[in-house]
């Protein structure tokens, strides 16, 4: 495969196709740079080739690859060294203002949520008013969740206030006295749901109990043990999506 990569860094490195897509969009998009090919993103990048340059889709070679489900650690370790920009394109974003760290939390990359967590994207809101920590807990990732929690998250916060306002213009019934689960919540439900949510509404709301427990002990107790919180994501909420690789 080296000697594959760099043949076609000789032909091509100069060369954009008929969709703006440059050599390092072309050879992510076909999986030829794998996450161990750091050495591959150096060469093409030595061309004089421009990292953040965009196919006729606005896409980067960053946005091909987050979009496609092939960004790994090492590669965005890669293309961060070389001066890579990390923010997406509209048409890669799920929901409007979403970072890599919000899709790495949906799609339970534990590593990769390490990798990229730092203290400018932690709380970070999309358009909907969601955090990381909350799409973690929505799609159950508990592995995401203990790294963020590890890393700062703030598991009482507020967020979602976007939400609540498309569904109370959706919802004409919309009662101030309803509550959201807020018996089975104890102090960390909020009866108001108009005004926000918590990582603990969402919890209770998925059925992700596991998730809620663990929260629950490291607010009150500091980190939690294995025993205390538990492994893997509870009954109600549907199994775990695929660990990351």
């Amino acid at each position: 495969v080296r000697g594959v990569l760099e043949h076609l860094i000789q032909l091509y490195h100069s060369k954009d196709d008929d969709n703006g897509n440059t050599l390092l969009h072309s050879l992510i998009a076909n999986e030829l740079i794998s996450g161990r090919e750091k050495r591959a993103v150096s060469k093409v990048v030595q061309t004089g080739l421009d990292v953040n340059k965009r196919n006729k889709a606005g896409q980067t070679a960053f946005d091909m690859a987050v979009a496609l489900r092939l960004i790994t650690v090492p590669l965005f370790q890669a293309l961060i060294e070389h001066g890579c920009d990390t923010s997406l394109s509209e048409g890669t974003q799920l929901v409007a203002g979403d970072t890599l760290l919000h899709i790495a939390c949906r799609e339970n990359r534990e590593r990769l949520v390490r990798a990229v967590v730092d203290d400018r994207n932690i709380a970070t809101k999309n358009s909907m008013g969601d955090t990381p920590l909350i799409e973690a807990v929505r799609y159950g990732s508990l592995e995401c969740v203990k790294a963020l929690l590890e890393a700062g998250a703030n598991p009482v916060e507020l967020a979602g206030h976007e939400w609540i306002e498309c569904a109370a213009k959706a919802e004409k019934g919309w009662r101030k006295e309803e509550s959201w689960k807020e018996s089975a919540g104890g102090p960390f439900a909020r009866p108001y749901p108009q005004h926000g949510y918590t990582a603990f509404d969402i919890a209770l709301a998925c059925g992700h109990r596991s998730i809620f427990h663990h929260m629950a002990v490291w607010a009150l107790q500091g980190e939690p043990s294995e025993e205390k919180a538990g492994e893997g994501v509870c009954e109600k909420g549907g199994d775990a999506v695929k660990a990351d690789r």
